[in-house]
C-alpha cells in the first residue's frame, strides 16, 4: 500500500483500538491489483465507524440525513469539495458504512482523510 501520512495511520490504529476491529485483514483472495483499494476501503470503514460513535445509517429512515464527503477528481489532482447528504437511496460511493452522522464530522473526514479517500474511490 502507498505510504499514508502518519496522521491517517494513527487515526486508523486508534479507530481499531476503539472499535475492536483488526488492523490487518487477509486480502490474499483479492486479485493483487485490487488489494490496495480494498485495504483503503476497510480503513475508511473502520475510521468512519469510530467517528460515528455508534451512529449507523438507516436506509429505511428517509428522515435521517446520511453525510459523506464530496471528493473531486481532476487532471490537476484530488480535493475535498464539501459535504453532501442524502436521506434515502444508497448509490455507488454512498455505502452505509461510509456515511457519517453529521456535516461537521463529514467535513473533518473529507479534509483529514483525503489521500485515503483517493485510494479507496479511485484505486
Amino acid at each position: 500500500m502507498r505510504k499514508l501520512s502518519k496522521k491517517i495511520e494513527k487515526a486508523f490504529k486508534d479507530a481499531c483500538k476503539k472499535t475492536g476491529r483488526p488492523e490487518s485483514i487477509d486480502l490474499s483472495s483479492f486479485p493483487e491489483d485490487m488489494r490496495e483499494q480494498a485495504m483503503a476501503q476497510y480503513m475508511l470503514m473502520v475510521i468512519t465507524e469510530d467517528k460515528n460513535d455508534g451512529w449507523k445509517a438507516d436506509w429505511n429512515d428517509s428522515t435521517q440525513r446520511k453525510w459523506f464527503p464530496w471528493i473531486w477528481f481532476s487532471p490537476s489532482g484530488v480535493r475535498f469539495d464539501g459535504s453532501v447528504y442524502c436521506s434515502s437511496g444508497a448509490g455507488a460511493g454512498r455505502a452505509a458504512r461510509l456515511c457519517l452522522k453529521d456535516e461537521a464530522t463529514s467535513n473533518a473526514a473529507g479534509i483529514e482523510l483525503i489521500e485515503l479517500y483517493e485510494i479507496a474511490l479511485n484505486g
